[in-house]
């Protein structure tokens, strides 16, 4: 409704819409002047729809690291790594999106999962490492881990520096110290008189594994000592075979007979 040859303004920068609004207005013609034609503005808006990134791990929703806002149509959207301790990258539903109409479809999930770390377990014989019954192995983050009775013939547990533990991801923290000594066992000495046993004499006590034994001389008046068997004991496991047996016969002396 204007003259030919009149120039006019754009004059809807005051237009609103429930989707689109004033600052999302992109005008290609600012003005246009009448020619007779049939005539118009056009006035173009480019609307900010929602988008979501969610964050799993182990397949549950961390919503304190959900990350939501809006953009224009068009617009490519990627997710930022919020990887957590103990925990690595799995995947994520797509590395980036493109802002459509729809804001249910704006939406990347991320999912990171559990990573497993190292751990090791020693085993200690009179302070002395037996490398050879090591554990070393790895497990998930937070998993227990235990360790096994190792002990062998002639100790006995001593102690252990954890009961078990639970995976860090510092693997030098992800160790137990297993420790054994040498156990005590029973030991007698039994002392014959012209092969018979003087229980009075017997000796009994305990040592420790590997550790030697000897007998002590217990001969009495009129008797000499015979042999020992063995003349030193090597403590075994097996007080019953613990034994030492000290033997002494009548001795000899010289008589005189005077006519």
């Amino acid at each position: 409704g204007q003259k030919f040859g009149k120039s006019i303004e754009n004059g809807f920068t005051n237009y609103s819409d429930t989707v689109y609004s004033v600052a999302d207005i992109v005008y290609s013609d600012v003005s246009k002047q009448i020619t007779g034609e049939a005539d118009s503005i056009k006035v173009y808006y480019v609307s900010s729809v929602d988008y979501t990134i969610n964050y799993y791990y182990d397949g549950v929703l961390d919503t304190s690291k959900t990350e939501t806002g809006s953009d224009k149509i068009g617009t490519d959207i990627t997710y930022t790594d919020k990887n957590i301790t103990g925990y690595k990258f799995d995947h994520a539903s797509a590395e980036s999106i493109t802002i459509g109409a729809n804001a249910e479809d704006n939406v990347i999930n991320v999912y990171y999962i559990k990573d497993s770390f190292g751990f090791t377990i020693n085993y200690y014989y009179d302070g002395e490492l037996d490398a050879s019954k090591t554990e070393t192995g790895t497990a998930l983050y937070q998993a227990e881990i235990g360790y096994t009775d190792k002990n062998i013939t002639g100790y006995k547990f001593d102690s252990a520096s954890a009961q078990s533990i639970t995976i860090s991801e510092k693997e030098e923290e992800n160790v137990i110290n297993v420790y054994y000594v040498k156990d005590s066992f029973g030991y007698t000495v039994e002392y014959y008189y012209d092969g018979v046993i003087d229980d009075s004499k017997t000796e009994s006590g305990t040592a420790l594994y590997q550790s030697k034994i000897t007998y002590t001389d217990k001969n009495k008046q009129g008797y000499a000592f015979v042999s020992a068997s063995p003349a030193e004991l090597t403590i075994s496991e097996i007080a019953a075979s613990n034994v030492i047996r000290v033997y002494y016969s009548k001795d000899s002396f010289p008589f005189t007979i005077n006519y």
